[in-house]
């Protein structure tokens, strides 16, 4: 079974969902601003999601059927979620983002990954204790510990902890990305996560200035 991650588009306009702009300032609304902290601005999606966005008054307008907001959440419109409700795909947690006719997503179905995955280069904040910046992203099958058994969006149980406001990747199963392809959903694109053998050999292909052929079907632009 193939394993995808996401990759959202990026959008023309600035989308805040739990922020209002303000003089190149990111202002947190209330009554998330309890949520998050007033040195380094780090906060937790999974607080927030449980929170909920009955209070967010953002006005959406984005290209396609799913995008990532400015903070991190990950949201879908009406179709996609119909789709992922029809077809009956776990994994992920859905809540309204207010009225605005669009879901957010959380993650559920998380898998243990490598110490290496994820690397703290700034941090803790002196105030929350919360790491400053964590880079790392999955790139290849080797880097995951556990894998899913059957169909289903799922994502690592470590992430970045909100640095740069991001939530954790979105990732899914074979059935899911061909679902996504044929009913042309739109808004980024789906990466295959290749074997660790494959990847090191892309990778000094690459970094030898030759041409690097992806395997046929493991990119699918959305």
């Amino acid at each position: 079974m193939k394993m995808y991650i996401f990759w959202p588009s990026d959008q023309p306009r600035s989308t805040w969902l739990i922020h209002t702009e303000e003089r190149e300032r990111y202002v947190p609304d209330p009554p998330y601003d309890a949520l998050i902290c007033g040195l380094c601005r780090g906060f937790s999606h999974d607080q927030v999601f449980a929170l909920g966005f009955d209070h967010i008054s953002p006005f959406i307008r984005v290209k396609g059927d799913i995008f990532a907001s400015d903070d991190g959440f990950l949201c879908i419109n009406n179709r996609l979620k119909e789709l992922i409700e029809a077809e009956r795909f776990p994994g992920l947690a859905l809540k309204p983002a207010g009225k605005t006719g669009w879901s957010v997503m959380n993650v559920t179905a998380r898998f243990e990954v490598r110490p290496d995955v994820f690397q703290m280069v700034r941090g803790p904040c002196p105030d929350c204790r919360c790491p400053r910046e964590i880079l790392g992203a999955v790139r290849h099958l080797g880097q995951l510990i556990t894998l899913p058994q059957t169909e289903t969006f799922f994502s690592t149980t470590t992430d970045r902890q909100g640095s740069n406001f991001s939530d954790r990747d979105l990732l899914l199963t074979e059935a899911i990305a061909q679902a996504f392809k044929h009913n042309k959903i739109k808004g980024g694109n789906l990466e295959e996560l290749l074997s660790e053998a494959e990847d090191t050999r892309l990778s000094q292909a690459w970094q030898r200035g030759e041409n690097v052929k992806f395997p046929k079907g493991s990119r699918i632009v959305l």
